[in-house]
């Protein structure tokens, strides 16, 4: 390429990056506003002008997600707290409360989906792209979309060498810390979810520990979910590796305990609180006496 040519196209590169930011600060400022015909005008003339701008597919996506999202009133059995309305029966017996709760219309969630997908297609190594569907995902209770999106996001991240791009295309600090630390709040929301997510939750860690096989914290996640299944000598497996890594750790110690105690085996069950007792905080070493106590029958 001779040198004018070079010289034309930084100018043209330089010319589509500066339309950029401008559409990009156009529609933060309409979004701002809530004026969503605005956003959608942006958008559109956004698109014809600089349709590789890895920005316009997450604000596609954050215009679909936000026009989706309403707000509905709920009742629940729990106690009224404050902004929460008060049920009572004739009695004047407070019953439940209403309140209200962010759900969101899943057509329209869709659409969004549809701009971020080919946004990580285009970009696959921009993790906030990956991590925003991941988000609205669990929001929208679709918890096997939210599960295959963590699982592919690690798979990537493996090929890359964990070299992943956050907002504006910079490279991310400390990209493994991160990757797990915010594994771990979705593996919170899994748990939390309660039993029915209990096979998503272990498909999660076990994709981390591929990667990361001697990460304590999901050694002890995947634990986790074999005792929930009573599984124990499975659990076991998990927990004595854990322990290896990290001997004095005694949520882990804790833990074998109990799955000592669980398949009968009363000595092992005494080893592992007693090792709780010499680790724990007050807590655990309050807790893990009284566990030894039954088992030795004072």
């Amino acid at each position: 390429m001779k040198p004018r040519a070079i010289l034309l196209l930084f100018l043209t590169l330089s010319f589509a990056t500066a339309r950029a930011q401008d559409y990009m600060e156009q529609f933060t400022q309409a979004f701002q506003q809530k004026d969503t015909l605005k956003q959608f005008q942006v958008l559109k003339e956004w698109r014809k002008a600089a349709p590789e701008d890895p920005q316009l597919y997450i604000d596609w996506f954050n215009f679909y997600v936000f026009k989706a999202r309403h707000e509905v009133i709920a009742m629940t059995a729990a106690p009224a707290t404050g902004g929460q309305f008060s049920i009572q029966d004739k009695s004047g017996k407070e019953v439940g409360n209403l309140h209200g709760e962010i759900g969101y219309d899943d057509k329209i969630v869709q659409q969004g989906i549809a701009y971020i997908d080919t946004g990580i297609l285009k970009f696959p190594d921009r993790l906030d792209m990956r991590f925003g569907k991941t988000f609205i995902l669990g929001q929208i209770d679709n918890y096997s979309g939210f599960t295959n999106t963590i699982i592919a996001a690690f798979n990537h991240g493996n090929k890359i060498h964990m070299k992943w791009l956050w907002t504006g295309g910079k490279p991310l600090d400390d990209p493994e810390k991160f990757m797990l630390s915010t594994a771990q709040t979705y593996i919170n929301q899994l748990y939390n979810e309660g039993p029915d997510q209990l096979g998503h939750m272990r498909s999660v860690v076990q994709v981390i520990l591929k990667y990361f096989p001697n990460d304590v914290p999901n050694l002890s996640n995947l634990a986790i979910t074999y005792i929930m299944d009573k599984d124990y000598k499975s659990a076991l497996t998990s927990l004595l590796k854990a322990a290896t890594i990290t001997p004095s750790d005694s949520i882990v110690l804790n833990n074998i305990a109990y799955c000592y105690a669980q398949v009968d085996d009363k000595p092992n069950a005494i080893k592992y609180y007693q090792l709780t007792v010499k680790y724990g905080d007050a807590d655990a070493k309050e807790f893990a006496g009284k566990k030894l106590k039954e088992l030795k029958g004072n």
